[in-house]
C-alpha cells in the first residue's frame, strides 16, 4: 500500500514537472500544459488530457516555460507593466517594459535557449514588449527581420507593430524610413499591404496627409487563402477598412470635405461592423465641414445629417472610442443650428456627455460648455 502511494506521488510530481508550462491566449490562461514547439510563428502546446492546441503567436499574451527562470522573470515584468498601464501610470509601465526587454535579451543569451523553440518565444515576446514600450523604430526593425525570414508568411506578418510614438518623436521618422526603404522590394502581397498600412498610420500620426493620400490604391487588401483561420488579429490586419479610413481622415485634414463625404458614404456600404462607428464619425465630420465651409443654403440640413450620424455612433456604439466625441459633437450641433437652435436639448446632451464619459477630454469640454451656457442664461 505504501509502495502504491509512493509511486502515485512520484507519478504526480513527474506529471506536474512535464506539464508545468503556461500559455495565455487573450484573457484565457492554459495552465499545466507543455509547450511543444513554435513553427512559422505558431505555438503548439498539449494539455494533461493529451489535446494539442495551435495558436498564432500574435494572440499570445503571456507564456511561462518550466525551468526557464530568466524568461519567466521577463514575463513577470511584462505583467507588472500591464497592470501599471491599466492604472494610467504610463511612465512607470514603460520603465517596466524596458526592464523586461533587457531581461528577454539576457534570456536569449542562455546557451540552451538558443538551440530550442524557446528562442522563438523570446523573440516574439520581446517584440511585443518593444511595441508596447513605444519604441516603434526598434519594433519595425525587428518585425521586418522576422517577416523577411518567414518570407512574408501570414503568422509572421500578423506580428506587425501597432503603436506609433507620439507626434514629432524621432522614432516615427526612423520607422518611416525603414518601411519606405523596404516597401517597393516586397513581392508578397500580404506582407506589402501590411507595410503600406503601417506607413499610412505613421504618416497620419505625423500629420502628413499628402503622404497618406499618395498611398491610395497601394497595398490593396490581400486575398485570404481558403480555410484560413479568421482570428481577431487577422481581421484587424486584413479584414478592416483601416487604409480607407486614414485616406478619408487625410482628406478632412486638407479640408476636402466633399471628397471625404463621398468616400465615407461609399465605404459605409461595404465596411464591416468593426469599422462602422469610425466610418459614421468621419462621414459626420465631413458633412459638418461642408456645412461650415459652404453658404447658408443647405447648412441646417447638412448639420442635421451630421448630427444624426453622430447620434448613431453614440447610441449604437456606446463602448466605442468614438462615443464620447460623437455625443459631444451632437450637443454642439443642437446648440449651433442656424435659424432655430435647441439649447435645452444641447444642455441635456452636454450633461449626458459629462455623466456617461466622465474622465474623458470630451466630458471636460461638455462641462465647460454647460458652464458657459449657464453664465449666458441659456
Amino acid at each position: 500500500m505504501r509502495i502504491s502511494v509512493t509511486v502515485l506521488c512520484v507519478l504526480t510530481w513527474a506529471g506536474q514537472a512535464a506539464f508545468g508550462d503556461e500559455v495565455r491566449i487573450g484573457r484565457l490562461t492554459y495552465a499545466d500544459v507543455v509547450v511543444l514547439d513554435v513553427k512559422d510563428w505558431t505555438i503548439s502546446f498539449r494539455n494533461v488530457s493529451g489535446r494539442v492546441k495551435a495558436e498564432p503567436v500574435v494572440n499570445v499574451t503571456g507564456v511561462r516555460i518550466s525551468g526557464r527562470k530568466v524568461l519567466n522573470k521577463a514575463e513577470d515584468l511584462v505583467q507588472e507593466a500591464k497592470k501599471l498601464a491599466k492604472r494610467g501610470k504610463t511612465a512607470e509601465a514603460q520603465q517596466k517594459y524596458a526592464e523586461a526587454i533587457k531581461t528577454y535579451d539576457k534570456a536569449g543569451k542562455v546557451r540552451f535557449n538558443q538551440h530550442t523553440f524557446v528562442r522563438y518565444i523570446i523573440v516574439f515576446r520581446r517584440l511585443s514588449a518593444v511595441d508596447k514600450c513605444g519604441w516603434i523604430d526598434q519594433a519595425v526593425s525587428q518585425w521586418l527581420v522576422i517577416a523577411d525570414q518567414a518570407k512574408g508568411s501570414r503568422a509572421s506578418v500578423l506580428l506587425w507593430p501597432r503603436r506609433p510614438a507620439v507626434k514629432g518623436d524621432p522614432r516615427n521618422a526612423k520607422a518611416i524610413g525603414l518601411l519606405e526603404a523596404r516597401r517597393n522590394t516586397i513581392t508578397n502581397k500580404t506582407y506589402r499591404s501590411t507595410v503600406v498600412q503601417l506607413l499610412r498610420e505613421l504618416y497620419d500620426r505625423e500629420g502628413r496627409a499628402d503622404d497618406v493620400l499618395k498611398l491610395a490604391g497601394d497595398g490593396d487588401k490581400p486575398d485570404e487563402s481558403a480555410g484560413a483561420k479568421a482570428s481577431e488579429a487577422s481581421r484587424l490586419t486584413f479584414g478592416s477598412a483601416a487604409g480607407e479610413l486614414l485616406e478619408i481622415k487625410a482628406l478632412l485634414t486638407k479640408k476636402d470635405y466633399s471628397t471625404a463625404a463621398a468616400k465615407a458614404s461609399s465605404l459605409l456600404r461595404t465596411c464591416g461592423k468593426d469599422d462602422l462607428a469610425a466610418v459614421l464619425m468621419l462621414l459626420g465630420k465631413a458633412q459638418l465641414g461642408r456645412a461650415a465651409s459652404g453658404g447658408q443654403r443647405g447648412k441646417r440640413r447638412l448639420m442635421l445629417r451630421a448630427g444624426l450620424n453622430f447620434m448613431r455612433v453614440a447610441t449604437h456604439f456606446r463602448r466605442s472610442s468614438n462615443a464620447a466625441e460623437a455625443l459631444y459633437l451632437t450637443a454642439t450641433i443642437l446648440q449651433d443650428l442656424p435659424g432655430k437652435p435647441n439649447t435645452k436639448a444641447a444642455a441635456r446632451t452636454y450633461e449626458a456627455v459629462a455623466r456617461r464619459h466622465e474622465g474623458t477630454p470630451f466630458a471636460a469640454k461638455a462641462s465647460e460648455a454647460l458652464e458657459t451656457m449657464r453664465r449666458d442664461g441659456n
